[in-house]
């Protein structure tokens, strides 16, 4: 089998790179694969006189070989360039009447009625889509997973097919030996029909209000998608609020900072070589030390504090607030941390130091209060600064977190 491919989509060997508006006879090739970017790129700028000869050339070898062209919608191009000397698209020259739009992803509903759907799933890892299609001739390949725009589609001349994923190349002569099996049943299958462009201006009883109806469906999914992506967004927000409860290491530090810059906390520079987070309230140093803890917090969690804690008062003579805020038993769900997060035997090095002692799980809770009643929030921070030892507030986390046994 000898194949002509315009663009670079095979190895060597496979298939004979040309030029589409060359000179090449296109009668020795029994099958032609044509990149569409490439085309479009080489045709753009050309006379229009140049490309209507070599297109009469393409209808001829169709005609004559009894065979498909195979276009590879790599991009978003070939039924938007133009000849800009003549102002002619491609698709007129090539008498195909169909409208395309910028589109990518991977996830392709096949077509199971097409001829086109066994070669889709062989190969479905190695495709992509670059362009959707609103309208065209003949038959869809598939679709962009909902989106109610083709990926692809065939006529008996022609066959549009999604795109070769980034990095693959054919290599295997199988595939166009695929390819060449199917466009051999494209073009023997009568049920293939393409309706003049002014037959859509006619209609038979009940075709306009399904046309209507059909409008209208894809105006609501429009406007539902557009709410999905908006309540995706929001919904990606409480995400990481959900890392109080689980993380640790730089994850867990990362959103207490955060969520103590919406309190009203503000952030102080750390000293190279610190793993504490300075930070102030009202002019008041509050040094943070913060933990991740598969079990109860420990003295030796407090005992780092205080370093952090008298580093600062021996370097500005200032005694800042000691604050130790430990995400305890963080791998078990929020219902299950029945067990002290504070032992006693921590207490007294804590209470002596003046530490105030907070979970992470209660600095949520904290939060989500203040988000529903901000003006309470000033007040609610002097209490947790002048805590010495444990705080007790908003350990009844079930009034501010729902959990799935609680609806149930």
């Amino acid at each position: 089998m000898h194949v002509a491919q315009i663009g670079e989509l095979f190895s060597k060997g496979l298939a004979d790179p040309i030029r589409f508006l060359s000179d090449q006879n296109l009668h020795e090739y029994d099958l032609i694969v044509v990149d569409s970017v490439a085309m479009a790129n080489e045709v753009g700028e050309k006379s229009l006189f140049a490309l209507k000869n070599r297109t009469t050339d393409l209808m001829n070898y169709i005609r004559e070989k009894d065979i498909p062209v195979i276009f590879i919608c790599s991009g978003y191009s070939l039924f938007s360039t133009f000849n800009s000397r003549n102002d002619s698209t491609i698709p007129e020259v090539l008498g195909i009447n169909a409208s395309e739009e910028p589109l990518t992803g991977r996830k392709i509903e096949i077509n199971s009625g097409s001829l086109c759907a066994e070669l889709l799933k062989k190969n479905i890892d190695n495709l992509e889509y670059r362009v959707g299609f609103k309208n065209h001739p003949g038959i869809a390949v598939g679709s962009a997973k909902s989106k109610n725009v083709s990926v692809g589609f065939y006529t008996r001349d022609f066959l549009f097919f999604p795109a070769f994923r980034e990095g693959w190349r054919v290599e295997d002569k199988s595939f166009l030996e695929d390819l060449y099996m199917l466009c051999r049943r494209i073009r023997s299958n009568e049920e293939i029909t393409t309706l003049p462009t002014w037959v859509d201006e006619y209609y038979l009883p009940g075709e306009k209000m399904q046309r209507d109806l059909l409008t209208q469906i894809e105006s609501d999914i429009a406007e539902l998608e557009q709410k999905r992506e908006v309540t995706k967004s929001t919904l990606a927000e409480y995400l990481p609020l959900k890392q109080l409860w689980t993380g640790t290491g730089i994850v867990l530090e990362n959103i207490v900072r955060d969520v103590m810059k919406e309190l009203g906390f503000v952030i102080l520079q750390s000293e190279p070589g610190r793993d504490d987070i300075t930070m102030e309230w009202k002019k008041r140093p509050v040094i943070v030390e913060i933990k991740g803890q598969s079990k109860s917090a420990a003295e030796k969690n407090a005992a780092q504090l205080e370093k952090w804690v008298s580093s600062y008062y021996a370097s500005t003579g200032v005694m800042p607030k000691g604050l130790l805020i430990v995400n305890t038993y963080r791998d078990l769900p929020l219902i299950e941390r029945t067990g002290s997060s504070f032992p006693s035997q921590m207490l007294p090095y804590s209470q002596t130091r003046e530490h105030c002692l907070i979970t992470t799980v209660q600095l949520c809770c904290l939060l989500m209060r203040f988000r529903n009643d901000p003006v309470s929030i000033e007040s609610e921070i002097d209490e947790l600064l002048n805590t010495v030892g444990v705080y007790d507030k908003y350990s009844d986390w079930e009034r501010y977190i729902t959990s799935n046994q609680s609806l149930s």
